[in-house]
């Protein structure tokens, strides 16, 4: 069987397929839109890690709080996306494989962008920092969207057996993902790790970080992309420093330093 190739409107149908009913409608090479969805495919699975290595910098009077985020792979497939080239534009197109490991759809998810700090590629879309006053339904204070990552597998989160091959390891613009297993950490040092809150007055804020915000990865599930820290904001020498208070419910790798 061959690739199918599945339009950017019919993306939903798959969401659905890979979340309720196993239903897909693809298009196949050639073809029309169909019910016969293509077997045994592997879905990923992205989770955020509970943010970590919270602390604040300040440099020529702008604050800012800088942390780590790791995003992770638990599903039974890898999360893999081709780099499609044109004149104008990189397209990143997810490829979700079978149980043979062959592709068996592929699809436009988002574009690939050359990043000059990195000095590599990025793909657009792949995560969100929020900081929120006082609750996680609180006035956004801060907030950085549509955050590119250059998606490579930096560290096994599962143990041997319970995880992939070791797949994804260059940060270019035609092959990148993170399999199911793995995660990929991007530390707080790292420029777009850090969200501005010079002014910000003393009180209690929630960071939220968020894998995939506008949902544009084909997963198991995107109901779990998402995990938060409550810090304490407060002053020394009138200088900010933060204190971590809570974090979201987590279990084993995914509570992350905060265990």
């Amino acid at each position: 069987m061959g690739i199918s190739l599945l339009p950017r409107g019919a993306r939903r149908a798959l969401k659905v397929g890979a979340t309720v009913a196993g239903f897909i409608l693809c298009l196949a090479v050639g073809g029309s839109p169909s019910s016969a969805a293509p077997s045994g495919i592997l879905y990923p699975d992205l989770l955020t890690v509970v943010p970590g290595q919270l602390t604040t910098r300040t440099r020529d009077g702008v604050s800012t709080l800088l942390f780590t985020n790791v995003i992770v792979n638990l599903g039974a497939g890898p999360l893999q996306i081709l780099g499609v080239h044109s004149a104008t534009i990189t397209v990143a197109y997810q490829q979700l494989l079978n149980a043979s490991g062959q592709v068996a759809v592929q699809f436009p998810v988002s574009t690939f962008e050359f990043h000059p700090q990195h000095r590599h590629w990025h793909i657009d879309d792949v995560a969100e920092y929020i900081l929120r006053a006082g609750a996680l339904d609180g006035a956004v204070v801060a907030q950085f969207t549509k955050v590119t990552f250059c998606l490579i597998d930096t560290e096994r989160v599962l143990p041997k057996d319970g995880a992939g091959p070791h797949t994804y390891l260059g940060c270019n613009a035609q092959f990148q993902g993170i399999t199911n297993g793995w995660g990929d950490e991007y530390i707080r040092g790292l420029p777009g790790q850090q969200l501005p809150i010079t002014g910000l007055p003393a009180g209690v804020y929630y960071l939220v970080s968020t894998a995939d915000p506008g949902n544009n990865f084909v997963e198991a599930n995107d109901d779990n992309n998402a995990a938060w820290v409550t810090i304490q904001l407060f002053y020394v020498n009138g200088l900010p420093r933060v204190t971590v208070l809570d974090h979201s419910p987590c279990e084993g790798v995914l509570c992350g330093d905060v265990k």
